[in-house]
């Protein structure tokens, strides 16, 4: 989207808003270079971004720019696709399967926490206080309803939060800095 005309896009969205016509917009981007751009110039509200445990290149030069400029955040991919839900482990993003069995113990490994990895991973994005919302894909029954008992479960540690956060090296961008 950066090689977009986006003054002309803010623009648009700006004259819909001054009609009543939307009363807020924002962006979906993982880049930093677009989200320092958007969050800065213009007047959006949200923006949705890749986020996980296994997903952490946010926390290098974005969360904490949308944070300072009160943008809202969206996460989508908590799950990783599937592989903190269950899904057949493969590489992921830097990640060996190695790797994430390792994340997938330490998870297990929280028996007074009692829930599910999915479960865990959810609690994990949400503990961020930059994090305004988790958006999850869902395949099936099953999953729907592991993914909603997220609710029901105690709020991870601040222990368990760390000990999670601190288990592999995040990742980080290589590409839209």
């Amino acid at each position: 989207m950066i090689e977009d005309d986006w003054e002309e896009t803010i623009e648009a969205f700006d004259i819909l808003k001054g009609k009543g016509m939307i009363r807020h917009y924002g962006i979906s981007s993982i880049r930093p270079n677009v989200i320092r751009r958007f969050a800065t110039q213009t007047g959006i509200v949200s923006n949705m971004i890749q986020y996980s445990l296994l997903d952490r290149r946010p926390e290098e030069a974005a969360l904490g720019v949308l944070s300072d400029e009160k943008v809202g955040v969206m996460v989508r991919g908590c799950l990783a696709g599937g592989l903190l839900a269950g899904k057949d482990l493969s590489d992921y993003l830097g990640y060996s399967i190695e790797d994430i069995d390792i994340l997938l113990d330490k998870v297990n490994s929280f028996s007074i926490e009692k829930m599910s990895i999915a479960q865990a991973a959810v609690k994990w994005v949400l503990s961020n206080n930059s994090i305004t919302t988790a958006v999850v894909g869902i395949r099936n029954m099953e999953q729907l309803k592991d993914t909603l008992g997220a609710v029901e479960v105690p709020e991870l540690s601040v222990e368990a939060v760390r000990e999670l956060s601190d288990l592999l090296k995040p990742n980080l961008y290589a590409k839209h800095r």
